[in-house]
């Protein structure tokens, strides 16, 4: 069975990022046990306390995949932030890759995943070749692509009740990398 970490903003504060990645870690769970690794503080801000708390739970995400070093099959659930939040998305996804985890960012379609962003360059950079980036639908999915045309995307389309979310929880749960994955998309 697979350790699968699942870092990433959980409500509260409930906006879409946070419900999306509360949804595909109640999919996961319904399957097997994961880390869990909560970066939300638990409310919205923008202080000096708020980005202290943050970076601690990113800390803490970071011990997490370290626990997970000598597992023979290690794959990280990370949804991509923007601002601020993308630099902890990096610095993790960096860390995942180094310890030989398959790493797979869920982008939203707000900001565009496509447009011009050092924060995402450096996301798929941190990420590696082998890094799987699910966009919400194809049109998103072909300008990355088209952006970043070493990284590895597929469709995880959006649907509020979560219901789409399964492929995502498929992916997680199912092969390695190298191997057919049960996802949309090009991996």
């Amino acid at each position: 069975m697979p350790w699968i970490v699942v870092a990433g903003r959980l409500p509260p504060p409930g906006d879409g990022t946070s419900r999306t990645t509360l949804l595909v870690l109640e999919r996961l769970l319904d399957r097997q046990p994961v880390q869990v690794a909560d970066l939300s503080p638990g409310y919205e801000g923008r202080s000096v306390s708020y980005r202290l708390d943050r970076f601690v739970r990113v800390l803490g995400a970071a011990s997490t995949l370290l626990a997970g070093a000598f597992e023979d099959d290690r794959r990280l659930y990370l949804p991509a932030d923007a601002g601020r939040g993308c630099w902890h998305a990096v610095a993790l996804a960096g860390l995942a890759r180094l310890l030989g985890y398959a790493v797979f960012v869920h982008h939203g379609a707000l900001p565009d995943p496509a447009r011009r962003s050092l924060g995402t360059a450096l996301l798929v950079r941190a990420g590696g070749p082998a890094c799987r980036h699910l966009l919400p639908s194809p049109a998103l999915r072909s300008r990355f692509q088209a952006r970043h045309p070493a990284a590895r995307t597929g469709v995880a389309p959006p649907d509020p009740r979560g219901g789409d979310l399964k492929i995502v929880a498929d992916l997680l749960t199912g092969r390695r990398s190298g191997d057919p994955a049960p996802v949309h998309g090009h991996f």
